[in-house]
Formats: structure tokens, sequence, C-alpha cells
């Protein structure tokens, strides 16, 4: 019993801890992308909603699950993380709604990966500087990041009703292939993810008859 109540505390504290840093990291790009946009009071509107707290409610028991199955709960975080990006943005809303969606997936999206990389990835020998798997993705990331920052009108981004374009528009031809460019990006995102789980896994993996 004792032993017992050990291994679930460890598991609490390690949920809290990786919850502290996710939920850091999300705060810290709603700010960021605040002061992007000066539209202060939206992003606290963001961070303040039901919404929010539902999110958040749902990040802590994520966070348990993740202490309590490592490997295996990062991989079914990502899972529904990439299941909401296809049946919001993707399914529901509008083509602008997909620009400014991504970079909203994104905010949720970037601490998680960062979490996981020094976990997930797992040792690799020394060698010589070479691009990376998310090396490359990261940097995909942040360009598709800066060109959707970069033509979604502020605006767009924290109120709703300025969905109706009465805040002006990006340019045509990004608007009208949003889908295309934006869309795949976070299943793209996940595999990359996913692959290095796989290695990491089979890295771990005792030999057979061990």
């Amino acid at each position: 019993m004792p032993g017992t109540i050990a291994r679930f505390l460890r598991i609490g504290m390690a949920a809290v801890r990786l919850g502290a840093l996710y939920g850091a990291g999300v705060f810290l790009l709603l700010l960021l992308l605040g002061t992007w946009t000066g539209e202060w009071a939206g992003a606290a509107g963001v961070i303040i909603s039901s919404y929010a707290a539902q999110a958040g409610t749902l990040a802590v028991v994520a966070m348990l699950f993740l202490a309590a199955a490592r490997h295996f709960g990062y991989v079914a975080l990502w899972l529904l993380l990439v299941g909401a990006w296809f049946a919001g943005p993707m399914a529901r809303w509008t083509n602008l709604g997909v620009m400014a969606g991504f970079i909203f997936w994104s905010v949720a999206a970037i601490p998680l990966y960062l979490v996981g990389m020094p976990g997930v990835a797992g040792p690799r020998p020394h060698r010589r500087p070479r691009l990376t798997g998310p090396a490359i993705v990261l940097g995909c990331w942040a360009l598709l990041m800066a060109l959707a920052l970069a033509t979604t009108p502020p605006e767009h981004l924290f109120i709703a009703s300025a969905i109706t374009g009465s805040f002006g528009a990006p340019p045509e031809l990004l608007l009208r292939f949003a889908r295309v460019i934006w869309g795949p990006a976070p299943l793209l995102i996940f595999s990359e993810t996913f692959e290095r789980w796989r290695r990491t896994m089979i890295s771990i993996r005792p030999p057979a008859g061990a």
C-alpha cells in the first residue's frame, strides 16, 4: 500500500509539473499574440473565457494521462489535437477561419511539441550537425505561422463577428487556397512526431528473451 501511494504521488507531481509547463507555454504564446495584434482585450477574453476553462480542465486530465502513460499518453494528446483541428476549423469554419484557427491551434500545439521533444526523441549518438526532422518541422511551422499572422487581420483572431469581413480580408489567393496551405499541416506535424515516438519505442524495447 505505501508503495502504491508513493507511485500515485509521483504520477501526480509529474502531472503538475507537465501541466504547469504546458500551461505556461500556452499562456506565454497568448500574451505574445496579444502583443502582436494589439488586441489585449480579446486575448484576455480568450484566457478567462469559459471555453478556456473547459480546455484547461481537459488539459489537466490529459496531463495526468501523460504522466501515467508517458509515451502513449503523448501520442494520445496529439491525436486529440489533430482530431480537434479536422472536426473544427477544417470541417465547419470558413477559409478565413482556417487561417485564424491555425494560429490558435498552434498556440495549443507548440508547447506540447516542445515539452515532448526531450522525452520522445530519446538519446542519440554524437554526430555531425545536420538538418533533423524537428528542425524542418519547426522551420516550416514558423513560416506557416508567420504567413498566417502577417495576412490575417488582427480583429479576426479575437472577435468572432469580424469573420463577416467588415475589417478587411487577406489576399484573395491565400484566402482561396487556405485549406490547401494550412489544412494538412497539423497532420504532417503529428506524422513527424509519431515517427520519432515509434523509433523511441523501438529503442527502449527490451531484447527478445531478456
